[in-house]
């Protein structure tokens, strides 16, 4: 997965309007994922890739992307319903029992499981 968005990130940084994946099936769950909440633009299959369309505003990245969980260091976490855990500057999401899910949608099934990644938001004057 850390590979997935290290790519993401660097294709981000070098406005590509568009990164190549090598293809792999935990990979769908998360660009599905990253596609609900406007993250992606798109994404299509190409033989054994993943072509991913980037989406910016005004030419420039909104967020960057900041694993949690890597290959030799797991970090799993208990939700609750204390809601003073939720950051409005930020995204994460989770691998749960219930599939991938955002911070405040594991708060609202009340699950907790491996948190995967940080979408955070760029503090740069857009406008």
């Amino acid at each position: 997965m850390e590979k997935l968005f290290n790519i993401l990130n660097v294709g981000y940084m070098t406005n590509s309007p568009e990164i190549k994946v090598v293809f792999k099936k935990k990979y769908l769950f998360v660009l599905e994922k990253l596609l609900k909440i406007n993250c992606i633009d798109s994404y299509t299959f190409d033989k054994n890739f993943i072509i991913v369309r980037l989406r910016y505003y005004k030419n420039k990245p909104l967020f960057f992307f900041s694993m949690r969980s890597k290959a030799g260091n797991k970090i799993y976490k208990k939700i609750s319903n204390d809601i003073s855990q939720f950051s409005h500057s930020h995204f994460s999401l989770f691998f749960t029992n219930k599939g991938l899910l955002t911070f405040q949608e594991a708060v609202f099934k009340n699950v907790g499981g491996e948190h995967v990644v940080d979408i955070l938001f760029i503090n740069k004057k857009i406008l």
